[in-house]
């Protein structure tokens, strides 16, 4: 069974948490993506650290994989991610606007690629969004029809770290203004 999406209250969700599938190598099955609900919370809890930094917190998130089914291979080595996801976006777009028919909720994006693949363009580096080379507002056209907003899982886009400060005042601007 493919790990639940997790929300508190879908009524007060200001964000919206993309990961890229529930790849574990087989490992592990989760009962909700990244295993948010687990004793052992590795999966998440960078992304929990960064949404602290934005003044968010888990009632504030709606939170979901991109490919929904366990994969084999681990993200960064399958070579038919994009492939895969391509047939998901029905499903996640439909999934979404069941509750912001809007589209209104900016889509945080945990991944470097998910990112690129759902812009279907450009390809961005990680490092000249972070630093602010790009305005956010370049990424509101894409297979989501959602505002993007790069929110990188990996311990070097910590939103802790003094050289992302500018970065993560624009996320938490971003997630207040565009609140229901």
């Amino acid at each position: 069974m493919n790990p639940k999406p997790y929300y508190q209250d879908l009524r007060k969700v200001k964000a919206i948490i993309l990961g890229a599938d529930p790849s574990t190598g087989g490992k592990i099955q989760f009962e909700y993506v990244f295993g948010i609900d687990s004793k052992d919370n590795r999966y998440f809890a960078s992304i929990e650290r960064n949404l602290a930094v934005i003044g968010l917190a888990r009632k504030d998130i709606y939170v979901q994989n991109m490919i929904q089914d366990y994969l084999i291979d681990e993200t960064s080595k399958n070579k038919d991610w994009e492939k895969i996801a391509e047939s998901w976006v029905p499903t996640l777009l439909k999934e979404l606007d069941a509750f912001d028919p809007n589209r209104k909720i900016p889509v945080l994006v945990t991944a470097e690629r998910i990112f690129n693949f759902l812009m279907d363009s450009k390809i961005y580096s990680a490092k000249e969004i972070y630093k602010g080379d790009i305005p956010l507002s370049n990424f509101e056209t894409n297979k989501l029809n959602r505002q993007l907003i790069p929110f990188y899982r990996h311990f070097y886009y910590s939103l802790k770290k003094e050289e992302w400060a500018n970065y993560s005042q624009t996320i938490s601007h971003k997630v207040c203004r565009l609140k229901k």
